[in-house]
Order: C-alpha cells, then sequence, then structure tokens
C-alpha cells in the first residue's frame, strides 16, 4: 500500500508538473512583447533610440495589441530628435481605431506646429488643420482623455496666436487658467 501511495503521488505530481508548465508556456510567450516593450521604454527614456532599444521595441511589436503603442513610441522619439519624416510616416502606420491613434494624432498635431513641419511632404499634412483639431478634440472627450484636451487647447492658443486671433488665444487661456482640476495647467496658462 506505501508502494501504491507513492506511485499515486508520482501520477499527480507529475500531472501538476506538466499543467503549470503548460499553463506558463501559455502566459510567456503573452508577457515576452509586454516586458520587451517595458525595457524598450526605459532605455529609449535614457538615451533614445539605441541599438539596445531596437530588438526590444521590435520584439513589442510581436503582439497586436502593443504594436501601435510600440511604432507610437519608436516614432516620438524620431520626433523629438528631428526626424519628422520618418515620425510621421510611423504614426500614419496606427489604426484609427487603436487607442494609441489619439496619442499619435496629437503628435501630428505638434509636428505640424512646428517650424519644420512647413517642410513636411503634403501626404502627412491634414487638408484642413482646425477641423482635424475639432475631431481630434471630439475623440478626445469621447475617450475621455483629458490629458489631451489640454494639450489640444495649447495647440489652439498656437494657432490662434499664429492667425492673429488675438481674443480667441487669451479667451482659451482665460479657461486653463481658471481650470481648478490641474494646478500645473493653470499654472502653464499664467
Amino acid at each position: 500500500m506505501i508502494l501504491t501511495k507513492k506511485f499515486v503521488m508520482w501520477i499527480f505530481g507529475s500531472i501538476a508538473i506538466v499543467f503549470v508548465a503548460f499553463f506558463a508556456s501559455l502566459f510567456s510567450n503573452r508577457l515576452e512583447p509586454m516586458q520587451a516593450f517595458s525595457r524598450a521604454q526605459q532605455l529609449m527614456e535614457q538615451s533614445g533610440l539605441t541599438d539596445a532599444a531596437r530588438p526590444l521595441l521590435e520584439m513589442s511589436k510581436r503582439d497586436p495589441d502593443l504594436a501601435p503603442w510600440a511604432i507610437l513610441l519608436e516614432a516620438r522619439v524620431l520626433a523629438a530628435n528631428g526626424s519628422f519624416s520618418a515620425a510621421m510616416e510611423l504614426f500614419s502606420k496606427i489604426p484609427d481605431a487603436h487607442a494609441s491613434s489619439l496619442d499619435a494624432r496629437l503628435e501630428i498635431l505638434k509636428i505640424i506646429h512646428h517650424p519644420a513641419g512647413a517642410m513636411l511632404p503634403a501626404k502627412f499634412r491634414p487638408t484642413n488643420v482646425m477641423e482635424y483639431m475639432l475631431d481630434l478634440e471630439r475623440d478626445a472627450q469621447g475617450g475621455r482623455r483629458r490629458d489631451l484636451l489640454t494639450e489640444i487647447d495649447f495647440l489652439k492658443v498656437n494657432l490662434a496666436i499664429d492667425q492673429r486671433e488675438y481674443t480667441l488665444a487669451s479667451d482659451i487661456l482665460m479657461k486653463l487658467r481658471e481650470d481648478p482640476r490641474d494646478p500645473e495647467v493653470s499654472k502653464k496658462a499664467k
């Protein structure tokens, strides 16, 4: 009977190990791209798009849900380094239905408002910037992305100043100054 209990314990132990190995293999493939993305993000914050960050970024692009976020991260770094055409190319690859598209569309607006944005090919620029900005604002409100709404307001101020519509710029800044929810935004608007 002792031999039988040992045999039964051995069988249950073997089955438990097989289940643990099976479930670990299922989740390890799913976590690997996320871990690669997290590490790539850390490396890119420290020193930009380096040779160490590129393979991690490519690994994170293998996950279909994570790929647009990885593209967004890479494009932001390229834009920060002044490679606007390459960044715009990547921003345009992000699907409109994905959550990261709001961030990508905001980055496109920032690049367009940059002095070098005028030199971009026409295929990257929206035909009507104000309509594009209003669509983004509507989508950001629907997605409850208050952080984007604030940045859009500051872009509207810059656009109004460029078009010499100082009253509109002043009205937007006053609205931002009086917003009690975010003291940093109020300080920036002052």
